[in-house]
């Protein structure tokens, strides 16, 4: 990635969008989702972050990429 110019976006809320809901020994948890973009751009005058939002009916949650204009 870093040969690539590429940076990965880590949510600023959640950790894992997918979980077993088991507990103990028998709970996994991954993160499958990322989002990659150029270490230029998050590096401009965009505020680039992402997030994880809380469970629902599934057993995976949605995850989000925000981009908004930094102000001054």
């Amino acid at each position: 990635m870093e040969a690539k110019d590429l940076l990965d976006i880590k949510p600023k809320q959640g950790k894992y969008k997918w979980l077993n809901k088991k507990v103990g020994s028998h709970n996994i948890s991954a993160r499958l989702d990322t989002f990659l973009v150029q270490i230029s751009l998050y590096l401009s005058e965009w505020g680039i972050s992402s997030s994880i939002s809380p469970f629902f009916a599934s057993d995976h949650r949605s995850v989000s990429l925000f981009i908004q204009p930094v102000d001054d």
